[in-house]
């Protein structure tokens, strides 16, 4: 048995545990977390996803098969992405099984969406917002403009461009972000360069990201946002060729 209550702890012990018996489970998990000076009260999901597919993985792999230990770490990955994405939207809940809902776009599907997903008496949007715009993300001035531009839709809160491996590059926002570039990070690592766009509806927020090959465009929008329109403008962000 453990006392913590820490959410990330316990999904990964819950995940561990899938594996082996729960003693089993308990000492392993201790024994990797001291090993990188960190504790089961306060380790974060940022910090946990630091270490499953290293030391982590190396331990379980000598207690279960090593393609079985893999399987379950990539879930426990996709819950702490869950979890850190619920605690951008809600800082006080530490409730793993909060309620949200994630849509991707692969590279192989096209976007579709009805004249539902879209309020055509926003004042803001017009024919020009479907061209498609490059940016050289790698120069200051861009980044700037490409901020600038989506923080200009009704409802964004906060825009924040990183390197793929969820170093924050800029932003602009309400909130600190830098928990939502572990989240980039740990989606790049899951879904690799397949993923186009994402979007996470959490309570009243919406989480959205684009990948654009070494970088990544993460946008927060609060209950008022067009979340068609911030999708369709994500989906025309396009990397200005080297």
């Amino acid at each position: 048995m453990t006392d913590t209550k820490n959410p990330v702890y316990l999904l990964t012990l819950r995940s561990i545990g899938r594996l082996a018996p729960e003693g089993a489970a308990i000492t392993l998990l201790n024994e990797v977390l001291r090993g990188q000076q960190l504790a089961p009260d306060s380790v974060t999901a940022d910090e946990m996803q630091s270490i499953l597919f290293g030391p982590l993985l190396e331990r379980l792999s000598n207690i279960s098969r090593h393609d079985q230990a893999s399987e379950a770490l990539q879930g426990l990955s996709e819950e702490l992405a869950a979890l850190m994405l619920g605690q951008l939207s809600a800082p006080a809940s530490t409730d793993p099984d909060d309620d949200f809902e994630l849509e991707f776009e692969d590279e192989a599907a096209p976007l579709d969406f009805g004249d539902d997903d879209f309020e055509f008496d926003d004042p803001d949007y017009g024919v020009a917002s479907a061209a498609a715009r490059q940016y050289d993300l790698r120069q200051d001035s861009d980044q700037e403009q490409l901020i600038r531009e989506l923080g200009r839709i009704t409802g964004v809160e906060s825009v924040m461009i990183c390197s793929a491996a969820g170093q924050v590059l800029r932003s602009r926002a309400m909130r600190d972000m830098t928990q939502l570039g572990g989240v980039v990070a740990a989606t790049n690592l899951l879904f690799g360069q397949k993923l186009r766009l994402m979007s996470a509806s959490l309570g009243q927020s919406t989480v959205c990201m684009r990948p654009l090959g070494n970088y990544c465009v993460a946008v927060i929008a609060g209950p008022q946002v067009n979340v068609g329109r911030l999708l369709t403008e994500l989906q025309q962000v396009q990397e200005a060729a080297a």
